[in-house]
């Protein structure tokens, strides 16, 4: 079902608006100028950027195929405070220019890579990762208002992704078609070598994410997507108007996008996967690292009927709420039928639901207007949350218990990607 990409409050897109976010909310300690200037006239087609924390030294040349196109690699080498002293130590040996805030060196005749050192002087560690992403995008957006870089749009990654060639055109053509706030390329998790249980962690992991979003966006919610940051692509003047990335340790991938789905419609990309490493790792409190890792131990025991997943009931429940919320009419008082559900109400009291949807009624008097501010105070962490919530009289199930039929791993992404829908709709769009 196809829906309109309009807005509630169109994203700000003139000069003038980013302007103001760098002036104001950027987080860009570095000398632009003086990174300009070294550039000395040059232009980029297109822009990539990096975070990387103990990784190896020539990840710029992995992530980032070289194509027709000048590509500029923004890599934000970083660390936090709170890092191993042996990591921080390889961190710091990645370094091309130790004690320079920021080093530019030419890969080839059409990538460039600008490191920024963000590890000589720590990060705090509860915000690394989010401020790690939002340096490298502040910068990119400065870049762009001095004519250095031409496209509009923000190509995120990770140093242990690997970019499909074109991945730069096709994701700006399926934004730019239908004026999205970003776009969310195709994906597939993969372990070097010989390593079948990593392999199998990595898959599971990746069928958990795929699973949880389509059936969040079954319900009728418009925040049911996968949310990784090596893959996702976002409009300038968008990220303006959020302001960039938040400043966390973890999950700044998803709650941009939350932010971003509030304003513009989100897309996928079509073509070939960017391929991402399944490694288990502590680095964040939660995510992909932790998750494989657990998945791991649960393989290596024979225990992986104990991986769980959210159940039907719980995306039923969901799904009630949804259709209360389209249901709304702002002349009547009353909650919405599909909300007298005992298990919705008790959720929703726990949400502290009541007292906001009091407060939107008498904000808004036009039912399109009130559904939508429904649906923007209901997002997508309030969607986990009462997911979660739910499991107090709905527990998780297997999620092996869930697959759709087929043979192998590729067989089960397909069968997703076929169901899944092209677009992924911004809050007007369900309204």
């Amino acid at each position: 079902m196809s829906h309109s990409p309009s807005s509630i409050n169109e994203a700000p897109r003139s000069s003038r608006h980013i302007a103001g976010y760098l002036a104001r909310h950027a987080d860009c300690p570095t000398d632009v100028e003086a990174i300009a200037a070294a550039l000395d006239g040059a232009r980029f087609a297109n822009v990539l950027i990096v975070p990387a924390y103990d990784e190896p030294r020539d990840f710029a040349t992995s992530v980032c195929p070289a194509g027709d196109r000048a590509t500029l690699i923004v890599a934000v080498i970083n660390a936090p405070d709170d890092a191993p002293r042996d990591a921080r130590e390889r961190t710091l040996a990645t370094l091309p220019a130790p004690g320079s805030a920021w080093h530019l060196r030419a890969l080839d005749g059409r990538r460039t890579v600008l490191t920024i050192d963000a590890a000589t002087r720590p990060l705090p560690a509860r915000r690394a990762t989010g401020v790690a992403r939002k340096i490298g995008n502040d910068l990119a957006i400065d870049l762009m208002q001095r004519a250095i870089i031409d496209s509009r749009w923000l190509h995120n990654s990770d140093a242990d992704a690997r970019l499909p060639p074109g991945h730069f055109e096709r994701a700006e053509a399926a934004g730019t078609r239908t004026e999205a706030a970003a776009v969310i390329a195709p994906f597939r998790h993969h372990a070097d070598g010989n390593e079948h249980a990593l392999e199998t962690a990595g898959a599971l992991y990746e069928l958990y994410m795929r699973y949880v979003a389509q059936q969040i966006h079954a319900t009728g919610s418009p925040y049911g997507y996968p949310a990784l940051g090596s893959v996702l692509s976002v409009s300038a003047p968008h990220y303006a108007a959020v302001r960039g990335f938040p400043r966390r340790n973890a999950a700044e991938d998803f709650y941009l996008l939350n932010k971003l789905a509030k304003i513009a419609p989100l897309v996928y990309a079509a073509g070939p996967p960017v391929r991402v490493a399944a490694r288990a790792s502590a680095r964040v409190p939660f995510g992909t690292g932790p998750a494989i890792a657990r998945l791991m131990t649960l393989i290596e025991t024979n225990q992986l009927a104990n991986y769980g997943v959210y159940a039907a009931a719980s995306f039923a429940a969901l799904r009630q709420f949804q259709a209360g919320a389209r249901a709304l009419a702002a002349e009547s008082n009353r909650w919405p039928q599909a909300w007298l559900d005992p298990d919705v109400t008790y959720v929703l009291k726990r949400l502290g639901f009541p007292a906001a949807f009091e407060r939107l009624q008498g904000a808004h008097s036009d039912t399109q207007r009130l559904r939508r501010a429904v649906w923007e105070w209901f997002d997508a962490g309030k969607t986990i949350r009462f997911l979660n919530e739910c499991r107090h009289f709905h527990p998780d199930v297997p999620l092996i218990d869930q697959l759709p039929a087929g043979d192998d791993y590729a067989t089960l992404c397909e069968a997703w990607e076929s169901a899944r829908a092209e677009t992924l709709h911004g809050l007007a769009g369900t309204a």
